[in-house]
C-alpha cells in the first residue's frame, strides 16, 4: 500500500494444467496497481507475461507454448445509487502464442455490490482462434476463519467492503489475482495449430500414364468419358496401366464415341489385385468420330460390376506404344 489511495502488487506462478490425462506446466509473472481518483472512482491496471520461465524443454504450456504470451487490462470503476453497487468497466489486449503470434481483445464489465461479495460479470472478446466469444458469470466472495469455531461463531466472515470512506483499496489484498493464463477451448484448438497431425503419404501411383482414371471405382459394361481425349489409334499397341486394385480382374476393353460406336477392342485381359502394367494387343473396329469414351466389359452379365481401387488408385491408358 502506497497510502491509503494506492495499491501496487507483483505475482508469480507456476501452473499447471491436465489436458486429455497429460499435465502442461509453466510459470507466469505479472504487476497489479490500483488508485483512488476524484471521488469514489478509481482506476486499475495489471500486466501478467506467461512462458516457459525454467526449462524450456520440461515445462512447455499447452496453450502459450511458445512464451511471449501475456495481457494487459485496464479498469474504472463507479460508485452507482449512493454507494449501493460498484460498476467497473474493463478492456483487456492480449497475445499468446502457437508459433505465431494470436492476439486479441476482451471488454465488459462488472457490478459488485457494496459489501463486495456478490458480483455479476459480462465480456465481449474477439481472436482469431476463438472467434466472437461471450462470457457471463456470478462470483460470491466471504472469508472463511476456521478459528471462529472454537468460539461457537460461524467460520463465514464477510469481505472487506468496497466502500468505507473513500474506496477501499484494501480489499484487493484479499481478491484473486487478476490472470487468464488458461482457456480450455482454446488450449485444445491452440494445440492442434500448433502441432497438426500430418497427413498420410499419398500412395505411390506414378505408373499411370496416358488417358488416367484416377477414381475409387469404375463402372464395367457402361462408356465413360475419358479424362483426356485418347490419340488418334496409330498402332494396335497399347499399355494398360492399374495402382491399389482390389481384387484380380479380367476384363475387356473397347474405345467408343458419344454415339456408342466401338473404333478400337480388346476383348480379354488381365490384372492382378494392387499395382502393375500390361502390355495389349487391339482389334480395329468400325471407325467414326473421335473415341473419348472407354468401355471395360468382360461377357453378360458384367463380372465384376465395377473395378475398385484404393486410396489414390486407378487405371491408366496408353495407346500407340
Amino acid at each position: 500500500m502506497l497510502g491509503a489511495n494506492t495499491i501496487l502488487g507483483v505475482n508469480g506462478f507456476y501452473d499447471s494444467s491436465r489436458l486429455f490425462n497429460k499435465w502442461y506446466p509453466s510459470g507466469g509473472v505479472g504487476l497489479e496497481m490500483a488508485a483512488n481518483v476524484a471521488g469514489d472512482d478509481a482506476i486499475d491496471l495489471n500486466f501478467n507475461w506467461y512462458g516457459n520461465l525454467f526449462n524450456r524443454d520440461v515445462l512447455v504450456n499447452a496453450f502459450r507454448n511458445k512464451g511471449n504470451s501475456f495481457d494487459v487490462e485496464a479498469g474504472y470503476s463507479h460508485a452507482l445509487f449512493n454507494r449501493s453497487l460498484d460498476l467497473r468497466l474493463k478492456l483487456v489486449g492480449y497475445q499468446f502464442d502457437i508459433g505465431t503470434a494470436v492476439q486479441g481483445w476482451r471488454g465488459g464489465a462488472d457490478l459488485t455490490t457494496r459489501d463486495g461479495m456478490f458480483t455479476v460479470r459480462y465480456e465481449h472478446g474477439h481472436d482469431r482462434i476463438n472467434g466472437d466469444y461471450n462470457t457471463v458469470g456470478g462470483f460470491v466472495t466471504v472469508g472463511f476463519q476456521l478459528e471462529n469455531l472454537l468460539n461457537g461463531e460461524s467460520p463465514v466472515v464477510m469481505p472487506e467492503p468496497v466502500f468505507k470512506s473513500p474506496r477501499d483499496l484494501r480489499r484487493l489484498l484479499g481478491l484473486k489475482v487478476k490472470r487468464n493464463w488458461h482457456q480450455p477451448e482454446a488450449v485444445v484448438l491452440a494445440r492442434a495449430l500448433a502441432n497438426p497431425t500430418p497427413p498420410p503419404p499419398p500412395p505411390s501411383c506414378t505408373n499411370l500414364q496416358g488417358v488416367v482414371f484416377q477414381v475409387s471405382s469404375l463402372p464395367t459394361c457402361t462408356p465413360v468419358p475419358t479424362p483426356q481425349p485418347i490419340p488418334t489409334v496409330t498402332t494396335l499397341n497399347a499399355r494398360i496401366c492399374w495402382c491399389q486394385l482390389q481384387e484380380n480382374v479380367t476384363t475387356g476393353l473397347a474405345f467408343d464415341d458419344q454415339t456408342g460406336a466401338e473404333h478400337v477392342a480388346l476383348f480379354s485381359f488381365f490384372m492382378s489385385a494392387g499395382t502393375g502394367c500390361t502390355e495389349i494387343q487391339l482389334y480395329p473396329a468400325a471407325g467414326g468420330l473421335p473415341p473419348n469414351f472407354i468401355d471395360f466389359e468382360a461377357g453378360f452379365p458384367c463380372t465384376p460390376p465395377a473395378l475398385t481401387f484404393g486410396p489414390g488408385g486407378g487405371i491408366s491408358i496408353q495407346v500407340n506404344q
